[in-house]
């Protein structure tokens, strides 16, 4: 009697078929970006002079990041007549631009509300950026095709990359890992500006000896502060002005943490990657045949 085997429910994924879902993933994550910046613009201009029409055009925010499925935190003054908005807005970034290493950034778009209108918040811009690589090994490494799973774990690394830049530059490191989930980012941290670049994506039993250490005290910094809610909290203090300029228990328990490890103060070096460099010369070879035709 012949036995029938069902096919496994587990996603295999190679390395060629994460490069694919990692392509994909970045067009999705920057069309839920331009959907937001169309809808943000009107919403921006719009004059208001009352704590009727904060709480208004604050709703109206929010329901948008909600739309558009961005992480956003809000903090309000205890009077209601002062709000901060702030949400990661996702953009794709081209090889021109100052990000060459990334593939994909989050906009930090901060935007403080009050009854005297709606301006920018002193750290508005891109804080963080995603290499193709490390989105590529997100879906390897989680072994899925689901970009949700994937999307909860860039999320947790959004929240985090400010204090912790801030924390980094503040001691000097030019590396960082961002925790997450299920494992950490392992991160550039740019000289000057301290923005953050994620070079790559380690599961937690793959950090091995070098990056584990680093991450068990990173997630323990954020724990004993307060967790989520800290970092909520942190991030909501740009009502007061920049947020480096803002003393905070999170950034000095990062601090703390991260102090021990000398050699993040070395530059962030990628093994190589030769089917990664395969791809992206695919692809270049194909956008170039596109533009001639």
């Amino acid at each position: 009697m012949a036995t029938v085997v069902s096919p496994s429910s587990t996603p295999f994924v190679d390395r060629s078929l994460s490069r694919g879902l990692a392509y994909r993933a970045v067009s999705v994550l920057s069309a839920q970006g331009d959907r937001y910046r169309a809808g943000f613009a009107p919403i921006f201009r719009r004059r208001f002079h009352s704590k009727k029409a904060v709480t208004q055009v604050v709703s109206q925010l929010a329901n948008l990041g909600e739309r558009c499925r961005l992480i956003q935190v809000i903090g309000r003054t205890p009077n209601g007549r002062q709000a901060s908005v702030c949400q990661f807005v996702p953009v794709r970034l081209s090889h021109e631009d100052h990000w060459k290493d990334g593939i994909v950034g989050f906009d930090f778009y901060q935007v403080i509300v009050s009854v005297r209108g709606a301006i920018p918040g002193p750290d508005f811009g891109t804080q963080l950026a995603a290499c193709e690589h490390a989105i590529e090994r997100l879906f390897l490494r989680l072994n899925t095709l689901d970009l949700g799973a994937v999307s909860e774990e860039l999320h947790d690394a959004m929240l985090l990359a400010m204090p912790a830049a801030i924390a980094g530059r503040a001691l000097g490191l030019r590396q960082l890992a961002l925790p997450t989930s299920s494992g950490a980012f392992l991160c550039d941290l740019w000289a000057g500006s301290g923005q953050v670049v994620a070079k790559t994506w380690l599961s937690d039993c793959a950090l091995g000896t070098r990056w584990s250490p680093v991450v068990i005290r990173v997630r323990d910094a954020v724990r004993v502060t307060g967790g989520v809610e800290a970092l909520a909290g942190f991030l909501a203090m740009g009502m007061n002005g920049p947020l480096a300029a803002q003393p905070h228990p999170l950034v000095a328990a990062l601090q703390q943490a991260l102090s021990p490890f000398g050699w993040l103060k070395d530059k962030y070096t990628p093994r190589p990657d030769p089917i990664g460099a395969r791809w992206a010369n695919a692809r270049e070879a194909a956008n170039a045949e596109d533009a001639a035709a």
